[in-house]
């Protein structure tokens, strides 16, 4: 397994990598929010909230990383 440099990969590639690196980032942060005001309009107990806030929080992190992980695995 070599890695590939910068000179080896294909403009065409690098472009759409971060194209899709970017609509990730983009859908995890706005599932991160909505996720966030769903559980601020009907959880009522304080740690509860925080808890779930939290644990989502974690969640999309994680999901997002092995996403990307993915992603870039693919393009090397």
């Amino acid at each position: 397994f070599k890695q590939k440099t910068a000179y080896e990969i294909p403009l065409r590639l690098v472009g759409s990598e971060m194209c899709i690196r970017d609509r990730l980032t983009s859908v995890f942060y706005h599932s991160s929010l909505g996720l966030q005001v769903v559980i601020e309009d009907y959880i009522h107990d304080i740690k509860i909230r925080k808890f779930l806030i939290l644990s989502s929080k974690i969640g999309l992190f994680l999901l997002f990383a092995i996403s990307i992980g993915s992603i870039v695995n693919i393009y090397i």
